[in-house]
């Protein structure tokens, strides 16, 4: 009967520390920054970047406003394990031709919580003019010294 007790005591014992590994009780949700800025252009195709979504539950996103120039490499992520898992999100975004920031939300869902990561895309900057002083990056001086004169 005593060996019957202790065999049922840590089988209880046991269930629940199998219960607090497998399974956090309170959701948690955390990404490796506070916000995105991203650079206007990149001259090898579309900026990118990615966030780390660190999360103990299944999990949705979705951009606050439609946008036509971000996209996201998935809308969520299924954990039904309860244990914490870190996801890349990668953010694709169109080149910003105008001169303008461009400014988007990311909102994230699981059990009750919803966070936001506000996203920046840097207005693009003209190069300077053309320096009238210069044409095809010859500097239009004169040279006496040298009997040259452009």
């Amino acid at each position: 009967m005593r060996t019957k007790a202790i065999l049922i005591a840590a089988t209880v014992l046991l269930s629940g520390c199998m219960k607090s590994i497998s399974r956090e009780e309170t959701p948690v949700l955390r990404f490796d920054r506070t916000e995105v800025s991203v650079p206007a252009m990149s001259y090898a195709g579309a900026v990118r970047d990615t966030v780390l979504v660190s999360c103990n539950r299944s999990w949705t996103v979705r951009l606050q406003d439609p946008c036509d120039w971000l996209e996201l490499s998935a809308d969520g992520c299924e954990n039904p394990s309860g244990t914490m898992v870190t996801v890349p999100l990668v953010l694709t975004f169109a080149n910003n031709e105008v001169e303008q920031d461009r400014t988007a939300g990311l909102r994230f869902f699981t059990e009750g919580m919803e966070l936001a990561v506000p996203v920046r895309q840097l207005a693009f900057v003209p190069p300077p003019p053309v320096d009238s002083v210069s044409v095809n990056g010859i500097d239009n001086y004169e040279y006496e010294d040298f009997g040259i004169v452009q």
